[in-house]
């Protein structure tokens, strides 16, 4: 096994920033062989305290050099304080430094790839999830319950669909005729359909066969589990 010094992870740190961007980073090739050891190609690998995001590059770093398919999930805070009410570590530094990997043009990371999604948690009480919830994070949590890779909420249009294997999840914000023609094709298939008033939807879609759940309820239900 190789194990790797603080001083490896700060010279990593700063070939990837052009800076000395975070203090202490953990060496990758530490981090590297310990994913190697303890992960299958498949696998899903958890960082907690993500930091300057170290295991992330651990992880493209191996699935480079034996062709697995490991995903990772890095979690940090923002560490904001009052003399720096903008300090965001998991913004400029551990979502940078995988966005930097995957567009360096530096030949040793040339062959590291890691499409990632960034997100953010807050607190929302159950009851305030009509006004305090917006369609782009029901999106994205309804798409997580489903299995489904995460897209891109689009606003500008009455609904929003994602056909994935075995099942179709579309999300309505306002009924047009061109949703009732796309979901008749797919009519009697596995296709959910959510809506803030599913009542008024089932009765604009008629005897068109999809399953049609209120979006407030279900997110209420999954995430009181």
């Amino acid at each position: 096994m190789v194990s790797g010094t603080n001083d490896e992870g700060a010279k990593t740190v700063r070939t990837v920033f052009g800076s000395k961007a975070f203090n202490y980073a953990k060496p990758v090739s530490l981090i590297r062989e310990l994913v190697r050891q303890s992960t299958g190609p498949g696998d899903i690998v958890l960082d907690f305290f993500a930091g300057s995001a170290t295991t992330a590059q651990a992880v493209m770093e191996l699935n480079a050099e034996d062709g697995g398919d490991r995903r990772f999930i890095m979690v940090s805070s923002t560490e904001a304080t009052e003399d720096e009410p903008d300090k965001n570590l998991c913004r400029d530094v551990t979502a940078e430094r995988v966005r930097r990997l995957n567009a360096s043009d530096d030949p040793k990371y040339a062959d590291l790839a890691a499409p990632f999604a960034y997100l953010r948690t807050r607190e929302i009480a159950f009851e305030d999830l009509d006004y305090d919830l917006a369609p782009k994070d029901a999106w994205a949590a309804l798409e997580t319950l489903h299995g489904l890779p995460l897209t891109l909420y689009d606003d500008a249009i009455p609904w929003n669909a994602h056909e994935g294997d075995g099942v179709t999840l579309v999300m309505v914000d306002r009924f047009d005729a061109a949703l009732l023609e796309w979901l008749r094709e797919r009519s009697r298939q596995n296709v959910f359909v959510y809506a803030w008033a599913p009542g008024q939807l089932a009765r604009e879609l008629g005897d068109v066969e999809v399953e049609i759940r209120s979006v407030r309820d279900t997110l209420v239900r999954g995430f009181q589990q």
